[in-house]
């Protein structure tokens, strides 16, 4: 896999990410999730244990998915989206903004203008703000690696 962006919308960190090498457990626990969801187009479930309770929502269609991350309480956490298709890169970008900007406006945020990835896979996350997610270490490494598990498990 080529290197995958992944852009912070509210924040606007970009980082350009090298192929992960993605340890053999982590695999393990986040491939059956990507699975279920490209063959269902959409998940609804509780994360694996070493996830301090916390759960998601996948849509996958082809070329695409959007992820929701939930703390215990069934906060959401994260809105994400990760492209690996220029078929749905557009309508997904668009779909992205258009979600930021209206979550930003109802809570009062400031709403940055951005522009999408200059190239495919890139993954965006909108980062709500909710506290809860300063006490989880293994978050951003969980979105980068559950983008690429959903990417591989689209190949197969």
């Amino acid at each position: 896999m080529t290197n995958l962006v992944h852009y912070t919308i509210n924040t606007g960190h970009t980082h350009n990410l090298r192929p992960k090498v993605i340890q053999p457990e982590t695999r393990e626990l986040l491939l059956p999730i990507a699975e279920r969801a490209v063959l269902s187009g959409s998940i609804s479930e509780l994360l694996p244990k070493q996830c301090d309770g916390c759960s998601i929502k996948i849509t996958a269609q082809a070329g695409s998915a959007l992820f929701d991350i939930y703390d215990p309480e069934r906060m959401m956490l994260t809105f994400n989206a990760v492209a690996w298709s220029s078929a749905k890169e557009s309508e997904l970008w668009g779909m992205t903004q258009s979600t930021y900007k209206e979550v930003s406006k109802s809570l009062g945020l400031p709403i940055s203008t951005t522009e999408m990835p200059s190239s495919l896979p890139w993954l965006t996350t909108f980062t709500f703000p909710n506290p809860v997610i300063f006490s989880l270490p293994w978050f951003a490494d969980f979105e980068q690696c559950l983008a690429i598990m959903l990417i591989e498990a689209s190949k197969e």
